[in-house]
This record gives C-alpha cells, structure tokens and sequence, in this order.
C-alpha cells in the first residue's frame, strides 16, 4: 500500500509519455551490440508506461476525479502557455489501447525482426512513434496536440520506409504527403481556436468557442475535420491508407491500423464535439458526415472483399471500421459515442491480432496471397484460433467484444431522433455489417481451411515473441466481450460529462 500511495505522488502521466523518448536514444545505441533483443529494452520501458497508465486509470475510475498534470512553460504577461497530461474518461480508452497494444507489438517485434537490419533504429524509431501516439490523446494543450500529432507521423514514414515491404520508399513518400495535407489544415484550425478564444488550453477553449459566431465554428470544424478525417482514413480522404498498411512492416500495420487511425476519432470527440456541439448536430452537417460513414463502411468492406493480399484485406476492412466509429460520433447520441469509444479499444486489440495473424503467415510461409494458401489450421492451430475469434469481433459476432461496441453503436443511431433521417441510416448500418461478416469469414476459409498445398507441409507456429502478444490480446477480445464493464465504467465517465448522461 505504501508503494501505491508513493506512486499516486509522481507524474504518471508525464512518465509514461517521458520515458519511451528519454530511453530511445539508448535503443539506437544498443542496436548492432543486441540486434533484434534491444527490443526487450524498448518493452520493458513501454510496459512500465503501461503500468503507470493503467494504475491512472485505477484511480479514476475509484474517484471519478479526472487526472490532471500541468505544467506552466511560459508566463509574460498576458501571454500563458500551460501544458500538460489529462486522463479523464474520453482520453483514457484510446490511451489505455496505445500503451498496451505498443507494449505487445514491441515483444511481437522483436521475433518479427530477427532476420532484419538496423534494429536499433528501428526501435528508436518505434519508441518516439509510441510516446507521439500516446502524448497526443493525453495532451492539454493545442500546441502540445499538434507536436505529438507530428510526432506520429516522423517517426512512422522512416519505419514503412525502411522496413516495409515492396515499393516501400514511394509508399511512405505517398502516405507523407497525404498525412502532412491533413496536418496542415489542422493546424490552421488549431492555431484559429486560440485567434478567436485567446487560449491554447483545452480545458478552457470548449466554453469560448461555443459562443462563437456559426460560421466561425463552421470553418474551424471544417479545417479541424480534414486533418483527423485523413488520419481516420475516411472516404474520400482514404489514399494513403491501403498502401501503407499492406506495404509497411507488419508490426507498424498493427499500430497504423490498430490505434493510430483511431486518434483521429478522439480528436473528433475531445475537441470538435465539446466546442462546436451546436454546429455538429445541425441537419446538414450531420447528413454530411453521416454519408461520410456509411460510404466508409460500404466502400472499406467492398473492397477488403475483392482483396487477395491478406494485408490489403485488412487495411480496407480498416476504413470499413473507422466508418462504424465515425458512424456512432456522428449520431452524437450518450450510445452512439459511448460505442464509437468502445469500439476504439476493441478495434485496436481486433485488428492488431489480425495483422499480427498476417505477419506470421507471411513470415512463416513467405506467402501473402490467399490463393496461395489454404490449410493451414493443420499445422498452425493456435493462430488459426486467433485469427477466428479476430474475424468474429470484426464481423460484431458475440461474445467478442467487437459485437458489445457494434451494438453501443447501432444503439446509438436509433436513438438519434434528433436526426429526422436517422433510422433509415442506422438500418444501412446494420445490413453493412453483413458486409464485414462476409469478407472476414471469406479470409479465415481460404487461409485456415480446405487442402494444405505441398509446399507448406512443414510449416509450423512462429516463436514464442511472436505467439504470445497474439493470444493476449486474442483473451483480451473474448474477456471484454463477456465482462465489458471495465472498460465501459470509464468510457461512461467520459460520455456524462458531454451529453449528460443522456
């Protein structure tokens, strides 16, 4: 207990986000020494970061007192520039799937990378792509948001770049560009909260920038939306996204795909729904984004359906589920966000076993072309199960836990009454999920099931690095299925506090 009232004195937060950057430098200089087991140093620092996030969490929802550590960097005058770290119930779910999905993909990485170069690079790399992810669902500040958002994408582009697959150098020159566009007209919006609030603070701008004119919210919605709608990869803003997921190293698709593109939804819901609420649920933007989602959700799954590429079937099924989450902030109803949020955790432990389903398929086969493949429940039990129950969540099948989030979501557009279009939507949205059914089954047949090919008689389960973050977040899945409780008892939290409850 003392140790425990030691710890609740120190800055988690700031740790947790702090020491992955501090100790990068080391990784990098221990790399040739080490090779591929300096990634055991990355993870033990990422899974002390875990503890010190999951131990916040701990105490809020005990208290239900938001965590808050802020710092002051600049003080003249009437110019103040606070900074800091904030979990609370909307920032902690993203934060929570972060840490630990980076913490099980680093243990993942480091089989993964045996056979590859430059390892300490790579987990240098890795490390400030952690922390960017991480420091940006938790930041306070604008300015703060905006430098970790930039954070992401750095340290990403050099790791698709060097590590991908193919054509990786043009795929991660593409996904710069396309990410960058999105990053600059961010910032326009950002630096526009504080040119019409006089604050760079997000804890203070929601109340001054509600009482701004609807035009003036109208374009810092539109600027802001640009830049996390690319980063969501939702329709048409979705370029970048199947090339760099299939293209990059399976480790990174797992984070791109698995939680990256899904702070672009928390973005959505920490800062455009609590400033600009009124303008949000006007009957043409709603209409605007509603489609917006639909069509994400039909075009991803159309698409992931028509892929032979295991890779691709997984970054289209991306812009599929993005879709169902920007489906549910779109409805801007207590389920429907409450869902979108659930779905950000469950999403990111579904799609992250997925791809890590396909990374040990093509590192133990040398093959990523279903057609190629079939069989191979026979000699790769344990994956084949983890790719199952990863296709059930996807497909919102109970008891994972994706079917709980799905249902939050759904729920949440059929209580959208305040949207005159909102059931016929929601149907849409259902009957896409049929969609999301078939092209997830359609994988698991042609890889795991029919005649083995000659050729893989002998292959068998990956290493044990490999293995074990798969069938974690494969228990994770079946677990928050059953008991979501947990996870929801937070995101709860959050949801009151926008839409009261109700």
């Amino acid at each position: 207990m003392e140790v425990l009232s030691k710890l609740a004195e120190l800055p988690l937060l700031t740790l947790a986000v702090v020491l992955p950057i501090i100790f990068s430098p080391l990784a990098y200089a221990l790399g040739e020494k080490l090779k591929a087991n300096v990634g055991w140093i990355a993870t033990a620092i990422l899974f002390i970061s875990t503890l010190f996030v999951f131990d916040v969490a701990h105490t809020f929802v005990s208290t239900g007192s938001p965590w808050l550590e802020s710092y002051t960097w600049v003080a003249a005058g009437r110019i103040i520039f606070d900074f800091g770290f904030l979990a609370d119930g909307i920032s902690l779910a993203p934060a929570l799937i972060i840490i630990a999905l980076c913490t099980a993909t680093a243990i993942y990485s480091i089989g993964y990378t045996s056979h590859k170069h430059a390892h300490g690079l790579y987990f240098f790399n890795y490390m400030l792509y952690a922390a960017g992810m991480l420091g940006a669902v938790l930041a306070t500040n604008v300015i703060e948001f905006y430098f970790f958002w930039e954070l992401m994408l750095i340290p990403s582009y050099f790791l698709i770049a060097e590590w991908g697959y193919g054509e990786r150098r043009r795929v991660a020159f593409k996904y710069f560009i396309f990410t960058h566009f999105g990053a600059v007209s961010l910032l326009l919006g950002l630096l526009g909260i504080f040119v019409y609030t006089g604050t760079f603070s997000l804890l203070e701008a929601p109340a001054l920038a509600r009482q701004l004119p609807f035009l003036t919210q109208l374009m810092l919605t539109v600027l802001m939306m640009v830049g996390f709608a690319t980063k969501m990869a939702l329709v048409p803003l979705h370029g970048w996204l199947p090339e760099a997921h299939a293209e990059a190293p399976t480790p990174i698709s797992v984070l791109l795909s698995g939680v990256m593109i899904e702070v672009g939804a928390y973005a959505i819901v920490r800062m455009i729904l609590p400033m600009f609420n009124i303008t949000w649920t006007t009957y043409e933007v709603m209409m605007i984004t509603v489609l917006v989602a639909v069509f994400s959700m039909y075009y991803g799954g159309l698409m992931a359906l028509a892929q032979n590429d295991i890779k691709r079937l997984l970054a289209y099924s991306s812009i599929s589920q993005m879709g169902y989450i920007f489906f549910g902030i779109s409805m801007a109803t207590s389920f429907g966000l409450a869902g979108a949020l659930f779905h950000v955790i469950n999403h990111g432990i579904l799609k992250g076993m997925l791809f890590m389903v396909a990374g040990i398929i093509i590192h133990q086969t040398g093959i990523r072309d279903m057609r190629k493949l079939g069989g191979l429940a026979q000699r790769m039990p344990i994956t084949a199960t983890a790719a199952l129950v990863g296709a059930l969540g996807i497909a919102g099948a109970p008891p994972t836990n994706g079917f709980m989030s799905e249902w939050l979501i759904f729920e949440g557009g059929f209580s959208a009454t305040h949207f005159p279009n909102y059931f016929a939507f929601s149907v849409v949205a259902v009957v896409g999920s049929a969609i999301s059914a078939a092209y997830m089954l359609w994988f698991i047949k042609r890889v795991f099931y029919g005649p083995l090919p000659e050729e893989l008689k002998d292959v068998k389960e990956p290493p044990l690095t490999m293995l074990a973050p798969l069938v974690t977040l494969m228990v994770a899945a079946v677990v928050l299925g059953v008991y979501p409780a947990p996870a929801l008892n937070v995101i709860n939290l959050g949801v009151s506090t926008l839409f009261g409850g109700g």
